[in-house]
């Protein structure tokens, strides 16, 4: 256990790697769950913690709690800065209310990066669009589905993403929507580049692509198939078990 008990300390000591074992990770990560969750599923994490967040939470397993904080409409929260009439990010949660108005002006900023960071997760984990190197020439796709079997009050699951990135190298698109047990998936890899499709090894069936795949392969909980330039489509079947 930290001696600071917050979300941020142990947002950072997981991101950073400093338990020593296995089982320290573990027993952090859960931690970390369980207070979100006593918090009501809500962060309670400052310009730095939030930096690092939701990133933080899929990169260790926990995506779920990611999607929970991401739809979470009490304040703290996106949601809420929306539901008060937010149309950038605001420097507070609470910069304006529909209740109270303005807040103080000393440190009130409505065009503040700092929160904005969650745009970052969206693309790379709901999305899935990452690169392996400096310049995306070595793309990831690996979206992250909404699949909580425990949504909290009030929320519902995302059953769609569709999202492009304009690299160097010309545009990435990751597209996937949820029927029920199906999963579509609609990739675009650009020219010149290389990419692995990277999905549970819960989903059941290989992908079957329009286009030529060069290997498929499975590591640990995860199929990767590994794809030259082109357009693809996917389907797969969710194993419910």
């Amino acid at each position: 256990m930290l001696s600071q008990n917050t979300q941020t300390a142990y947002l950072y000591a997981l991101k950073l790697k400093l338990f020593n074992s296995e089982e320290a990770t573990k027993t952090a990560i859960n931690h970390l769950i369980e207070l979100m969750r006593n918090n009501g599923n809500k962060l309670s994490t400052g310009f730095l913690g939030t930096a690092i967040l939701n990133q933080t939470l899929s990169e260790i397993g926990e995506s779920d709690m990611a999607y929970n904080l991401v739809l979470q409409r009490d304040n703290p929260s996106w949601l809420y800065s929306i539901d008060q009439g937010a149309t950038t990010i605001w420097e507070r949660w609470n910069s304006y209310t529909l209740k109270d108005g303005f807040g103080d002006a000393s440190m009130n900023s409505f065009n503040h990066y700092a929160y904005g960071a969650v745009v970052e997760w969206m693309y790379a984990y709901m999305a899935g669009i990452r690169s392996e190197d400096a310049g995306f020439r070595k793309i990831i796709i690996e979206p992250q589905l909404d699949l909580r079997k425990n949504l909290p009050e009030g929320q519902e699951r995302i059953t769609e993403v569709k999202a492009q990135y304009a690299s160097v190298n010309g545009m990435i698109k990751s597209h996937w929507k949820v029927d029920g047990e199906k999963v579509t998936y609609h990739i675009n890899i650009p020219a010149n580049t290389k990419a692995k499709f990277i999905v549970p090894v819960a989903m059941k069936g290989f992908p079957k692509a329009e286009n030529s795949i060069k290997s498929i392969s499975q590591k640990l909980d995860k199929t990767i198939v590994e794809l030259d330039s082109g357009e693809y489509n996917f389907k797969l079947k969710i194993n419910q078990k």
